[in-house]
């Protein structure tokens, strides 16, 4: 039997074009939605075509982004356009780019069932297919040198996580890596989904994680297919938040 895929690049149903400004807005909503909900903490990069990058200021909660909101500054963390304050942490988000310069998504948070993997120090077991996708891109950073507003510690973090796409931070929170707004919003979920599942399951005594065969068919599948862009995933995101603020978009 042949199977047919949906088109990751498409989704179900074509939403409007986006500016990256609106990408960056809906993307920061949404995780919102899906966890990423730490109270107003939380950064995110968005590198541009011209080598700056588009940030959230300090003011601004993600499930309360705009796109005139956005910040965009350069690789040494300087304002080039907007109004707000840059938040020391960004660097270590740039040392990310400094060292992965294909890299165009970046951002960190602290989603509950990740934070707590984080504070165990451990990768959560594959317990159902959500997460499978991370399988050759999971990470976790097992060290905590303090804030990564300084430089030296950031660019330490960023050295230390390889080329890892889905980083678990001991004692902290996650950062996930991407090179569109689908991958990484793909990855932002599905580390948190996986995390969830793994600490329900081990509290209610424990379970059999996926068979090794089954688990290599879903990464064989994730990388004929998808790269981490699960189907539809982020147009659905788009339309949601659409539906919910219909002047997001001006």
């Amino acid at each position: 039997m042949t199977m047919q895929f949906l088109d990751a690049k498409l989704g179900a149903t074509q939403i409007p074009d986006l500016s990256p400004r609106a990408e960056a807005a809906i993307c920061a909503r949404a995780l919102y939605r899906a966890g990423y909900n730490d109270f107003n903490f939380g950064h995110l990069t968005f590198k541009q075509p011209d080598e700056t990058f588009l940030i959230l200021p300090a003011e601004v909660g993600w499930s309360e982004a705009r796109p005139e909101q956005l910040l965009r500054i350069d690789i040494d963390a300087n304002l080039v356009e907007g109004t707000g304050t840059v938040v020391p942490p960004i660097i270590l988000h740039l040392e990310y780019h400094r060292l992965h310069p294909e890299c165009v998504w970046t951002l960190h948070h602290h989603p509950e069932y990740a934070t707590i993997w984080a504070a165990i120090g451990r990768i959560p077991g594959q317990y159902s297919q959500k997460g499978a996708d991370l399988t050759e891109v999971i990470g976790l950073y097992d060290d905590f040198e303090g804030a990564v507003g300084e430089t030296d510690i950031a660019r330490a973090a960023a050295k230390a996580m390889g080329d890892k796409k889905a980083v678990l931070l001991r004692n902290h929170g996650v950062f996930v890596a991407g090179d569109d707004v689908r991958q990484v919003f793909g990855r932002a979920t599905s580390l948190e989904g996986r995390c969830k599942v793994a600490w329900r399951v081990e509290a209610a005594g424990g379970g059999q994680e996926m068979p090794e065969y089954g688990l290599k068919s879903l990464i064989e599948l994730d990388r004929e297919h998808f790269n981490g862009r699960l189907p539809g995933l982020w147009e659905w995101a788009v339309r949601n938040e659409l539906a919910a603020d219909p002047t997001l978009l001006g």
